[in-house]
């Protein structure tokens, strides 16, 4: 299939159901003095959860893509809050680009309203018009989605600068970034009421995309690719947070080469600290350590190929693949403007 084909399919399928979401999105009622920050915080984005939940909806047997709107407005509303506090937290003062809501609005703003776009998300599944053996485990993936979100965003905080930490790392990758991917499918899926090993099936395509999605973030930030987006310079390293690509270069290194450099990075020397900053930087793109995240990857592919085979054939499965190969492609290490193209979903 050539690509103008998928491009129309997307156009078709995906476009006015995003476009339905957004207005929607923009329609939730909230206190009239509150609207102005609720649309800066809602607003801008590919509406990537809430396309993975019609694609898993589409995949499993949905066709009503009207009657799980409101699901995908409550994982966009999630998302969204998520961005709030993450930005908050990690001291970003762009999105996209663009001043982070705290950075328009103040810390204590940033915080409360973060909680109130949760909440809107759990009162959004109540429009939902399902059978009640289908809205419960829709609530079920929901409150999982909420909970590893923080849960990964807690245990990242909680293991900065800590070299015995970095056993966690799958842990902290799955709870901020593919939990939510993966219960976006699933949740699709639930709708649809389709064939549980179809569920299974994208769900855990869903949780090996944001896996894969995560490590390419970790990488734009530790190699500085990320600075015009996030209008911070390798921000993960000075926080010292604990990261997918920073285990492999602590498991490549000898163990005192590796205690001294952490030593340095998490150090009060401003100078030892800058040299360690830039020595990470020097051997996330080395090829030894791009070679190792180079196989990770294709072992990821290969997984992510599997559950595709277990899916019936259509055109939800040929734009769910083309999303997929999307995010498993291999120049992310090399720089070549993937940062940006990161940072729209």
């Amino acid at each position: 299939m050539q690509y103008t084909e998928l491009e129309m399919l997307y156009q078709k399928h995906l476009v006015p159901f995003i476009r339905q979401v957004e207005r929607e999105l923009i329609d939730c009622p909230v206190h009239p003095a509150l609207q102005e920050m609720y649309v800066q915080a809602v607003s801008g984005g590919k509406r990537f959860r809430a396309s993975l939940c019609l694609l898993g909806f589409v995949v499993c047997g949905g066709d009503n893509l009207r009657s799980i709107i409101p699901a995908a407005m409550s994982l966009e509303l999630l998302h969204k809050a998520s961005l709030v506090h993450d930005d908050l937290v990690d001291g970003d003062r762009l999105r996209r680009g663009r001043p982070a809501f705290h950075a328009l609005y103040g810390e204590a703003k940033a915080v409360v309203l973060g909680d109130l776009l949760v909440a809107m998300g759990y009162k959004a599944l109540r429009a939902l018009e399902v059978p009640p053996h289908v809205l419960q485990p829709v609530r079920e993936a929901f409150e999982t989605a909420h909970f590893q979100l923080c849960q990964g965003e807690l245990l990242e905080l909680a293991t900065a600068g800590c070299i015995d930490a970095f056993s966690h790392s799958s842990d902290i990758v799955y709870g901020k970034t593919a939990c939510l991917i993966e219960k976006s499918l699933e949740i699709g899926g639930i709708l649809a009421q389709g064939q549980p090993a179809h569920i299974e099936a994208v769900a855990k395509y869903g949780r090996i995309m944001g896996t894969c999605f995560q490590i390419i973030n970790d990488m734009n930030n530790l190699t500085d690719l990320d600075h015009e987006v996030k209008g911070r310079s390798c921000g993960d390293l000075d926080d010292a947070k604990i990261s997918y690509p920073l285990s492999v270069v602590k498991d490549m290194l000898e163990e005192g080469e590796f205690k001294s450099l952490w030593e340095a990075l998490t150090g009060e020397d401003l100078l030892l600290r800058k040299g360690a900053v830039k020595r990470f930087g020097e051997l996330m793109v080395s090829p030894e350590i791009s070679g190792i995240i180079h196989r990770k990857v294709s072992e990821l592919r290969d997984q992510a190929r599997e559950c595709l085979d277990a899916l019936p054939m259509g055109k939800g499965r040929l734009i769910l693949q083309t999303v997929g190969e999307e995010i498993f492609e291999e120049w992310f290490w090399r720089g070549d403007g993937h940062g940006e193209a990161k940072q729209q979903y």
